[in-house]
């Protein structure tokens, strides 16, 4: 009977993965920080309107999310080692430049430059994981990656302030550039791909689940299309917009809803709102664990990443049903907490799904279109609470509108993707399996 446990040199490698991801994943997050914080300054000495300002802000979110869609080709072409270690130095020294920006023109550029380098790392990890992870392992490197994400949110605001207020703006992002590139050259220095490295034939039998191997398959714009006619890739992205679109109000909406619904004063409102951003670093985390502890007990990749999707969402639902029928602050601050811990444990363990869900030679094709879809609904979330809350002086209408989203969500997740995709379903005619 074959063994699945990972060979001990192979456990050595997994943490230094996991390692890289975080130390990759920490400065992702605390570069797209950085305008934000440094708003006011920036205003006042380049002479930049409010209104340009928003501009700023989205150029990254929209460059970002619409990078994900061709770039999905292009991430099954090119080895992961080169794919993110080149996107991490392109990030870094474009985040350097905008440090010296002269103008509202430069600065748009390069914040649209900073969504282009940065939409590779997500779809890439995902890729990672399948390549040098087996099923039972996967989730703890998903949640690792995942939730350096959110302690970089939690930290972005006092370490990227205190930069600011010790060596100015224009030196932040350069000294975030600076660890950008040092993060990169750690990636080329100390990550290889499995086809760099001599595999015994223990880890090789590892890392193909105890199958035979089978020749990958160039992606092609034919591949890449069919992907779209299948049943699991639009259980897989419907799922991930539901989550996504709840999710962005909490992600992008907290202040305020504490300030509008609670009359909180600001700096009240900063501590406040440190507890549900902890729950979401502990959702991620638990996303993962969850997945592994399922498929480490006989459960299928595609269960096992399924589950943690369903009960994460429902969380996340009940969590903001609760929270419309509170009244006092500590009530609202739990129900806020178990919403962000539930929304990001199905955040996490739904790339769990995707490295499930996918060929090897396609889960970049599929992370893309996961991340894309991801992104667009948070984008569109955050601008149509905006709408709602200005019409309605209240957040009521808005977390209905994001709770009928997730119930779909985990509607979509419990019915539509139960089979992984089979490869031979990517040389098949061009029809529609839904």
């Amino acid at each position: 009977m074959v063994s699945l446990q990972a060979p001990a040199r192979l456990r050595r490698r997994h943490w230094l993965i996991i390692t890289l991801f975080v130390v990759v994943g920490l400065v992702n997050s605390l570069d797209r920080a950085t305008l934000s914080i440094a708003n006011p300054l920036i205003r006042h000495d380049l002479g930049i309107s409010a209104g340009q300002m928003g501009l700023l802000l989205s150029a990254f979110l929209w460059a970002y999310a619409w990078t994900q869609l061709p770039l999905g080709l292009v991430m099954d072409r090119v080895v992961p080692r080169r794919m993110l270690g080149g996107a991490v130095l392109f990030w870094s020294a474009v985040q350097g430049l905008a440090g010296l920006a002269g103008g509202f023109g430069q600065l748009f550029t390069l914040r649209l430059a900073l969504g282009i380098g940065e939409a590779p790392q997500v779809p890439t990890c995902a890729k990672i994981i399948r390549s040098w992870f087996g099923p039972r392992d996967r989730g703890l490197p998903t949640a690792m990656f995942t939730g350096s994400f959110q302690v970089a949110t939690a930290i972005a605001a006092p370490l990227l302030t205190w930069l600011m207020l010790a060596f100015g703006w224009r030196m932040m992002f350069v000294i975030m550039g600076v660890a950008g590139l040092v993060s990169g050259s750690l990636w080329f220095a100390f990550y290889r791909d499995p086809q760099a490295v001599a595999l015994s034939e223990a880890e090789q039998t590892y890392l193909r689940d105890g199958k035979p191997a089978v020749a990958p398959h160039l992606m092609t714009v034919a591949r890449w299309s069919r992907l779209l006619t299948l049943r699991t890739t639009w259980g897989v992205l419907l799922g991930f917009i539901g989550y996504n679109y709840l999710d962005a109000i909490y992600r992008y909406w907290l202040p305020g809803y504490l300030e509008i619904e609670h009359h909180l004063s600001i700096a009240l409102t900063g501590a406040i709102a440190t507890i549900p951003l902890t729950s979401a670093i502990v959702g991620s985390l638990c996303g993962g664990l969850f997945a592994d502890f399922l498929a480490r007990r006989g459960f299928s990749p595609m269960a096992s990443g399924r589950i943690p999707c369903i009960v994460g969402t429902v969380a996340l639902a009940l969590a903001t049903i609760a929270l419309v029928s509170v009244g006092t602050l500590p009530a609202a601050v739990l129900c806020l907490s178990v919403a962000t811990w539930g929304g990001h444990m199905s955040g996490s363990s739904a790339w769990v799904l995707v490295t499930a869900a996918a060929p090897q030679d396609s889960i970049g094709s599929l992370g893309g279109m996961h991340n894309w879809v991801g992104s667009t609904a948070g984008a569109i979330s955050a601008v149509v609470t905006g709408f709602i809350v200005q019409a309605t002086g209240s957040f009521f209408f808005a977390l209905m509108t994001g709770l009928a989203v997730a119930i779909t969500a985990a509607l979509v997740y419990i019915f539509v993707p139960k089979n992984p995709i089979d490869p031979s379903q990517l040389e098949a005619a061009l029809t529609p399996r839904l």
